[in-house]
C-alpha cells in the first residue's frame, strides 16, 4: 500500500519523461468458516453457520458431498446459516467479498431430522372421565396443554 510514482525512464537511445501518480491499497483477503450443529430438523430452515470476515457482498459456493451447489449464495451479513435440505457432508467451495476471493475452512456432516407430527380429534359433548379425545402422533411426544 501507498503512493507509487516513476522517478525516471528511459530507453537505448535517450532519456524520456515520467509524470503521474498512483495510490495503491490493499484489501484484507475475505475469510469464512462453516461449522454449527449436524443435527438440523426438516423444513426449518438451520443447517451450517459461516462466519465471514472482509468487506460486503459475499458470494459463497458450497458442496454437499462433493456436488457443488448451482446458485452462488449472496449475503450482506457477515454470519449466515446455509438452509440444509439433505443429509451430507457440507463444505465451502468458494468465497470472495467485495474486493478479493478469499480463503475458507470447516466442514459439517449434517443429518436432517424428521419433525413430529401430531392429530387431534374427537371433542363434543364429554362425559366427566371418559374418553373423548383421541391424539395420534409420531416421533417424540411432549405436549402442552392450555389449562381452562
Amino acid at each position: 500500500a501507498g503512493n507509487y510514482t516513476l522517478l525516471s525512464v528511459s530507453d537505448a537511445n535517450c532519456d524520456g519523461s515520467v509524470s503521474g501518480l498512483v495510490q495503491v491499497s490493499n484489501f484484507a483477503t475475505p475469510t469464512a468458516v462453516l461449522s454449527g450443529d449436524g443435527d438440523v430438523c426438516e423444513n426449518s430452515g438451520d443447517g451450517p453457520l459461516v462466519n465471514l470476515t472482509g468487506q460486503a457482498p459475499w458470494t459463497i459456493f458450497y458442496s454437499i458431498d462433493g456436488v457443488e451447489s448451482t446458485d452462488p449464495i449472496t449475503t450482506f451479513n457477515n454470519q449466515f446459516t446455509i438452509p440444509a435440505e439433505e443429509d451430507g457432508n457440507y463444505t465451502l467451495t468458494l468465497l470472495s467479498d467485495a474486493n478479493c476471493v478469499g480463503s475458507f475452512s470447516g466442514a459439517l456432516d449434517v443429518t436432517i431430522l424428521t419433525a413430529p407430527t401430531a392429530l387431534i380429534s374427537g371433542g363434543g359433548t364429554a362425559v366427566p372421565m371418559e374418553e373423548w379425545v383421541n391424539i395420534e402422533y409420531s416421533g417424540a411426544l411432549r405436549m402442552e396443554i392450555p389449562a381452562r
